[in-house]
């Protein structure tokens, strides 16, 4: 076993890195592909539901095919990217904690 394949066989949860690796190669690609069609696009609470809805059911289908599973982790996470990006332009870029996100980034120091 070469010492890639040793790295990339390391678990993180339930998850290798080479999967994770996998799901972020996911996450790019179809962020790209879903934002260039009109009636998905990217970052709104429009695009979130359909990106979810649509991990959701190709999970559902592909009854846990490893590399389906990759692609549907995948979208799903941009989904939810787009949901978190909508609920802040909706609050006003108002974090949780009442602060704004710039806010939090300097208390941290």
């Amino acid at each position: 076993m070469s010492d890639v394949t040793k790295i990339l066989d390391k678990k993180v949860g339930s998850l290798t890195l080479l999967d994770g690796a996998l799901i972020g190669a996911s996450k790019l690609g179809s962020e790209a592909l879903l934002a260039k069609v009109p009636f998905i696009g990217n970052g709104t609470m429009k695009s979130g539901l359909m990106k979810v809805g649509s991990a959701v059911a190709v999970s559902m289908l592909t009854q846990n095919k490893k590399a389906f599973q990759i692609i549907s982790t995948g979208v799903l996470i941009d989904g939810m990217e787009d949901l978190v990006l909508s609920a802040k332009r909706k609050f006003g870029g108002k974090m949780l904690n009442g602060g704004s996100e710039q806010e939090r980034y300097v208390s941290a120091f």
